[in-house]
Protein backbone atom coordinates (compact mmCIF):
# COMPACT_ATOMS: atom_id res chain seq x y z
CA UNK A 1 0.00 0.00 0.00
CA UNK A 2 2.79 2.42 0.84
CA UNK A 3 4.55 1.65 -2.45
CA UNK A 4 1.32 2.34 -4.34
CA UNK A 5 0.86 5.63 -2.52
CA UNK A 6 4.45 6.63 -3.31
CA UNK A 7 3.94 5.78 -6.98
CA UNK A 8 0.77 7.85 -7.15
CA UNK A 9 2.52 10.78 -5.47
CA UNK A 10 5.27 10.55 -8.09
CA UNK A 11 2.77 10.78 -10.98
CA UNK A 12 1.66 13.26 -9.32
CA UNK A 13 -1.81 12.16 -8.27
CA UNK A 14 -1.99 13.33 -4.67
CA UNK A 15 -5.72 12.75 -4.33
CA UNK A 16 -5.40 9.11 -5.40
CA UNK A 17 -2.25 8.66 -3.28
CA UNK A 18 -4.08 9.56 -0.10
CA UNK A 19 -6.21 6.37 -0.17
CA UNK A 20 -3.38 3.82 -0.02
CA UNK A 21 -1.68 5.74 2.79
CA UNK A 22 -4.96 5.84 4.74
CA UNK A 23 -5.40 2.08 4.17
CA UNK A 24 -1.86 1.45 5.40
CA UNK A 25 -2.56 3.52 8.53
CA UNK A 26 -5.66 1.44 9.28
CA UNK A 27 -3.37 -1.61 9.35
CA UNK A 28 -0.51 0.10 11.20
CA UNK A 29 -1.60 3.41 12.78
CA UNK A 30 1.91 4.48 13.79
CA UNK A 31 3.72 3.63 10.55
CA UNK A 32 6.17 6.49 9.93
CA UNK A 33 6.20 5.75 6.21
CA UNK A 34 2.42 5.85 5.91
CA UNK A 35 2.16 8.96 8.09
CA UNK A 36 4.78 10.71 5.98
CA UNK A 37 3.04 9.74 2.75
CA UNK A 38 -0.30 10.94 4.06
CA UNK A 39 1.26 14.22 5.15
CA UNK A 40 2.92 14.76 1.78
CA UNK A 41 -0.30 13.98 -0.09
CA UNK A 42 -2.29 16.31 2.17
CA UNK A 43 0.28 19.08 1.71
CA UNK A 44 0.11 18.68 -2.07
CA UNK A 45 -3.67 18.97 -1.85
CA UNK A 46 -3.40 22.19 0.15
CA UNK A 47 -4.66 20.60 3.38
CA UNK A 48 -2.06 22.40 5.49
CA UNK A 49 -3.41 21.74 8.99
CA UNK A 50 -3.95 18.02 8.32
CA UNK A 51 -0.53 17.77 6.69
CA UNK A 52 1.15 19.46 9.65
CA UNK A 53 -0.55 17.04 12.06
CA UNK A 54 0.48 14.02 9.97
CA UNK A 55 4.06 15.23 9.72
CA UNK A 56 4.25 15.84 13.47
CA UNK A 57 2.92 12.31 14.04
CA UNK A 58 5.58 11.10 11.59
CA UNK A 59 8.29 12.68 13.69
CA UNK A 60 6.94 11.13 16.88
CA UNK A 61 6.51 7.69 15.30
CA UNK A 62 9.97 7.77 13.72
CA UNK A 63 11.52 8.57 17.09
CA UNK A 64 10.17 5.24 18.36
CA UNK A 65 11.68 3.28 15.44
CA UNK A 66 15.33 2.36 16.09
CA UNK A 67 15.94 1.83 12.36
CA UNK A 68 14.93 5.44 11.65
CA UNK A 69 16.98 7.18 14.33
Amino acid sequence: LIALGKALLALPDSAAALGPFEDALRQSPESPEALLGRGLAQAALGERAAAAEALERTRAAAAKEPRLR
